[in-house]
């Protein structure tokens, strides 16, 4: 929750949970990335109770750059970070 805090205190979110909704967390940005991980790691995001944190900070990261980027880059830089992730730590089958 420190790194979430701050990452929206770096992007002046702050507790803005409208804001965070209305714009950064928005339906489509969730549904791709949700697309994006499930093609990736074969698996859907937040139902491993172990790696819900860390889907957390990713799915925020990617929707936070995606914000000030075109999609196509968040995408790119997402796929980077999951693609590493799951090469060195496999999801359980």
């Amino acid at each position: 929750m420190n790194y979430i805090a701050r990452r929206l205190s770096e992007e002046n979110i702050g507790d803005d949970v409208e804001l965070l909704q209305r714009e950064i967390l928005t339906p489509e940005t969730l549904e791709r990335f949700d697309r994006l991980y499930q093609e990736i790691s074969g698996k859907e995001p937040f139902v491993d109770e172990e790696e819900r944190d860390v889907d957390l900070i990713n799915v925020l990261n990617y929707a936070l750059f995606r914000r000030r980027r075109d999609s196509k880059v968040a995408e790119a830089g997402a796929r980077d970070v999951l693609v590493h992730r799951f090469r060195t730590n496999p999801p359980a089958s």
